[in-house]
């Protein structure tokens, strides 16, 4: 049985698993300003699970653990209980011991959710959690288990390949892989000295739209550790014009220039790409801007952002 109750606003992610018998100061958290008189009794023994299969999951809990797993589905944390647990809530606290987030857990539920991050494209609002190490923490009757959660995204551009469709054919569509232990999104693609003189802006401040051909669904553009998304950006960096006196262009030419991908938490990524140009001229909207008919994007050095 599932159940899905979310409360908070911020969240930090990445899966070390110590269960620690919870403090006081976190305890005051869990029930906001109430003053509890002290602490009930611990649970678990400390020891440590592995992460064995990817950053997004913890497995291989203590014996005595109710925790089974932890994963990242989307924008929510995926909590699965042992079955035979005495669990009522689990909340969330963040690096500074308050409370980030909680969730009730229904009697006979063993999987609850907690989102930990927002996007409303609509209103260009976001939510997202502060990379540090977070706790979570069951909490039954009379006692606690708690875990942590070392909430950490970093985004790599892992490959650039050539983008076809339509007005869009002299754009490129960036592979984007979270190598880190919690969910992001990229927000935007500009450029760097491109061909197209349109493609080289400045990132703008906007996070929480996000401004790509493609993915077109904001919950797609959200990547989980161990996962890749490919995200083509607004304005085509591959376009000439007759004016550039480059009749040669498509014939074996090599252009070098920088992708620049706007990222919430952390630095943007910068990505050097060569593009190898060749094929027949393709015309793109008016009759005097074109792009080459084939085009075999290589990345250069390395394009990687940590949120440390």
């Amino acid at each position: 049985m599932e159940v899905t109750m979310m409360s908070g606003k911020h969240l930090t992610s990445h899966d070390s698993e110590s269960e620690q018998c919870v403090s006081r100061r976190r305890l005051l958290a869990w029930y906001g300003t109430a003053i509890v008189g002290g602490l009930a009794g611990c649970a678990g023994n400390g020891n440590q699970g592995n992460n064995s299969e990817s950053p997004a999951s913890t497995s291989s809990p203590s014996e005595d653990s109710v925790f089974e797993e932890t994963r990242f589905d989307g924008p929510e944390l995926v909590v699965t209980l042992s079955q035979d647990h005495d669990v009522s809530r689990l909340n969330l606290i963040a690096p500074d011991g308050s409370l980030y987030t909680q969730a009730d857990v229904a009697e006979g539920a063993t999987t609850v959710r907690l989102r930990v991050m927002d996007i409303q494209p609509g209103l260009g609002d976001y939510e997202h959690y502060n990379p540090g190490t977070y706790e979570l923490t069951a909490v039954r009757e009379d006692s606690s288990q708690s875990r942590e959660l070392e909430m950490r995204p970093n985004l790599k551009v892992t490959e650039a390949s050539h983008y076809e469709e339509g007005a869009n054919r002299g754009n490129l569509a960036l592979t984007i892989e979270n190598m880190g232990t919690a969910p992001t999104w990229p927000y935007q693609i500009v450029y760097r000295d491109a061909p197209n003189e349109a493609a080289n802006a400045e990132l703008n401040d906007r996070k929480g739209i996000q401004q790509f051909i493609t993915p077109e669904d904001p919950v797609e553009n959200i990547i989980v550790p161990g996962e890749a998304v490919d995200f083509v950006g607004n304005t085509p960096p591959i376009v000439f014009t007759d004016d550039d006196s480059t009749e040669q262009t498509c014939a074996g030419q090599a252009i070098e220039f920088v992708a620049v991908v706007g990222t919430v938490v952390s630095s943007s990524l910068e990505q050097t790409i060569e593009v190898s140009l060749s094929g027949e001229r393709s015309v793109i909207g008016t009759s005097d801007t074109y792009t080459c008919s084939e085009i075999a994007a290589e990345l250069i050095g390395g394009g990687e952002s940590d949120a440390s």
